[in-house]
């Protein structure tokens, strides 16, 4: 004890004086010695140099020893690692070296767990954990996890998700700790809270989407009392409908083809019912749902100008619940509930259109108040099944399925005498496409700080379409008879393999990663046949359509894509946040291989509280075309993929963004951006993929394609302004968006920019 209050006395009285002179920690050391006691360490270091070094024998833990080389070393670099993994630090005092013994080492621990809906086990998507001494805070993950690490100590988490009762948890932290969390929906009082056993998952704390709100999508009018999620974003700014709302989205200045839709993460190539007038997104069955249409993360690709995230319902694990309504389109029904109660549960939905029989009788009256004959009928229904199981505390497994179709048929038939002349013409149209989509997914976790997502699966899009028209006409002597005959097939189909994973080593950083191997099949066919073709009459008898059974099978194209791609969030402060980002695209196609690193960044800086500055930039690139042939958005289209002479779509996209959240309630949004495209496409003047399409064929070949397109540019900038009251008994927004979009091809408009077909510059 004498000895510590003599060097502590010797401390003070240093302090006292000012000695200027060389700084001590830059004098040279040459040493060498091997497993020696810390403490004889540094007593050797000040006999051997007469280093100005001071400690006191009490402060150095035993134990420890130490073993070192130096030559020329400075004081600074020998202390720095003498003392490394030990309590103690240097101080310098005038001229002397002095030795003591640091703060306490903060201990560190994780808090993980689920946030879900009270009443149903519904995981809650992008729900806040907050806490409100430290400022530190997170959200939770796609499958309602969230991990956040904060010091030992005593804490008072705050839970919120809109349109739910906030919630204030009182947490003595001294050990890792996994929780889950029930939120009540707003205006009740009930609060459950249950405690599972430590470890965690994982966690996302900053977000570049936009949140679909579909409790305000439920609210607004809607087609034939359809809410629908598509439409609803339609409204948002930077995202059109096509011609009159049909014809699918175009999210800033790009095709309706250039959109990721993701349906539990899994890729969805037509995701409209009766030509874009509603999706195949069910609103009864939809979780959550998530738009990005710039500053895509790293963990998206595929695609150029915007990604929906859907998330489908898991069903309630605590009781059984169904609904079910009847519109002026379609009839739905659903029901859910536990398989086994709290581990596991199912959701089934249906939907179909109810609108046929009314459809088809009003089209065959009008026809026959015409004189003709026929009748138009349309139809298309969804079903949804989706299953979890929990297995123990670090395991979960979802099954998906999700089946819809759309038939569109019509018939016309006209029999008219002119003259000495019997006329009669017909035409019949045939059509019929839809998704079929399965996956398997298995959450693992891991590690309290490590999370993994492991999915199988297959989506497929197929359609198919008979187009015939006959004309004929005779008399006494002669008779003459034309016809067309077109037949259009298209399949695209995936199977695949992907794999996601997240770090959190500290509550400001977030490393993501992942990768996928998919195999494609592309099976374009056209057959377009008049009387003139010898193997006509093979198809076309008496007016009708047979035996095209024993058309040829039309080509499959394989093609092979591998992705990868590493994502690094970090907060530096309470002011600034990053999210780094890489994305890689090999892909494989007949003797072609395109490989391609996408950049993506994305910056946020708070310089207030009440204001918000994000700027990003995202290389994307696009392996598939679409071979557009109707205006309407009718499915009449081919999938294709990149060839030897065809490069993949490539854009660039810069956007800059104000945000102030004027209050709890208001929020005004003020965002630029600047687009470039480059190897998009357009159908040569008087092309038209139907044209020349012979028996022989059996398909569509990409020597065939390719001889009519012709690639260019295009370019896309805009102002995008929002003014959103979100909170309160009356909600809603006012949006504006000024913006120009032109392409540039050199076989079209003389090379000269021309708009894109859907600009709308207000």
């Amino acid at each position: 004890m004498c000895a510590r209050v003599i060097f502590l006395l010797a401390i003070f009285f240093l302090s006292t004086f000012e000695v200027k002179g060389q700084d001590p920690l830059s004098q040279p050391i040459t040493l060498s010695f091997e497993s020696f006691p810390l403490e004889l360490a540094l007593e050797w270091l000040i006999d051997s140099h007469d280093c100005p070094l001071s400690f006191s024998s009490d402060f150095i833990p035993e134990g420890i020893y130490r073993s070192g080389n130096y030559k020329n070393k400075p004081l600074k670099l020998v202390l720095d690692e003498l003392l490394a993994g030990t309590p103690l630090v240097y101080r310098i005092v005038g001229n002397q070296i002095l030795l003591i013994n640091g703060p306490a080492p903060l201990k560190y621990f994780t808090i993980s767990g689920w946030v879900e809906e009270a009443h149903s086990g519904e995981k809650l998507i992008g729900a806040n954990v907050y806490e409100e001494t430290t400022q530190k805070g997170t959200s939770t993950n796609a499958y309602g996890f969230f991990s956040l690490t904060l010091p030992e100590g005593f804490y008072y988490l705050k839970l919120s998700y809109l349109g739910y009762d906030e919630l204030k948890y009182p947490l003595n932290l001294n050990d890792q700790k996994q929780l889950s969390f029930r939120l009540v929906p707003g205006g009740q009082l009930e609060e459950i809270l249950v405690l599972a056993p430590t470890d965690s998952f994982w966690s996302k704390s900053q977000d570049l989407g936009i949140p679909i709100n579909l409790t305000q999508m439920q609210s607004l009018p809607a087609l034939g009392g359809e809410p629908d999620l598509v439409r609803y974003s339609s409204l948002l700014p930077g995202v059109l409908t096509g011609t009159d709302g049909f014809g699918g989205l175009h999210v800033r200045g790009g095709n309706a083809d250039q959109n990721l839709f993701l349906l539990d993460g899994v890729p969805v190539y037509s995701p409209s019912h009766a030509a874009g007038m509603l999706s195949i997104f069910d609103s009864p069955s939809i979780r959550s749902a998530q738009l990005y249409k710039g500053g895509f993360p790293a963990r998206y690709g595929g695609r150029l100008s915007s990604v929906y995230d859907v998330r489908m319902k898991e069903g309630n694990n605590r009781r059984y619940h169904g609904e079910a309504s009847l519109g002026l389109i379609a009839a739905k029904v659903a029901i859910e509930g536990p398989i086994e109660e709290g581990e596991s549960s199912f959701f089934a939905s249906a939907r179909r259109t109810i609108m046929d029989p009314w459809v088809t009788g009003l089209t065959r009256y009008i026809n026959q108040e015409r004189g003709n004959s026929g009748f138009t009928n349309f139809a298309f229904y969804d079903v949804n099944v989706k299953m979890n199981f929990k297995s123990g505390n670090y395991h979960r497994f979802y099954i998906s399925l999700y089946t819809g179709n759309d038939s569109y048929h019509e018939e016309e038939g006209r029999s008219v005498r002119i003259g000495q002349v019997a006329v009669n013409d017909s035409k019949e149209t045939d059509m019929k496409w839809g998704n079929t989509i399965a996956s398997l997914r298995w959450n693992w976790l891991l590690h309290p700080k490590w999370f993994i997502n492991t999915t199988i699966y297959s989506s497929s899009f197929n359609v198919n379409l008979i187009d015939f028209y006959e004309f004929s006409s005779a008399d006494d002597i002669t008779s003459d008879r034309q016809f067309d005959l077109l037949t259009f097939s298209s399949l695209i189909q995936d199977n695949g393999l992907r794999f996601d994973g997240e770090y959190h080593p500290n509550h400001l950083q977030v490393l993501r990663f992942g990768g996928s191997a998919t195999r494609h099949r592309f099976r374009p066919g056209v057959l377009a046949l008049t009387q003139d073709n010898s193997e006509a009459e093979i198809f076309v008898n008496n007016g009708k359509v047979q035996n095209l059974d024993s058309l040829p099978d039309y080509k499959i194209i394989p093609a092979f894509e591998i992705e990868a791609y590493l994502e690094d969030e970090i907060s530096l402060g309470n002011k600034f946040t990053a999210n780094l980002g890489l994305y890689y695209n090999m892909f494989m196609v007949q003797d072609a291989t395109y490989q391609s690193l996408q950049p993506r960044i994305f910056f946020q800086y708070r310089p207030f509280s009440r204001l918000i500055l994000n700027a990003t930039y995202g290389l994307m690139t696009q392996n598939l075309h679409l071979l557009t042939n109707s205006g309407l958005g009718l499915p009449s289209d081919l999938w294709v993929p990149v060839s030897k002479k065809v490069a993949p779509l490539q854009s660039r996209q810069a956007e800059i963004s104000i945000i102030s959240p004027l209050s709890n309630t208001w929020e005004i949004r003020l965002s630029a951006f600047t687009k470039t495209m480059e190897n998009i496409l357009a159908w040569k003047s008087g092309a038209d993929f139907r044209v020349n399409g012979n028996i022989l064929q059996g398909g569509v070949p990409p020597e065939f394609w390719e001889e009519f397109v012709t690639t260019g540019t295009g370019r896309s900038e805009g102002i995008e302004f929002s003014f959103v009251k979100s909170k309160g008994d009356i909600q809603g927004g006012l949006y504006y968006t000024l913006s120009k979009t032109e392409h540039q091809f050199d076989e079209i408009n003389e090379g000269k920019p021309f708009p894109f077909r859907y600009d709308r510059q207000h």
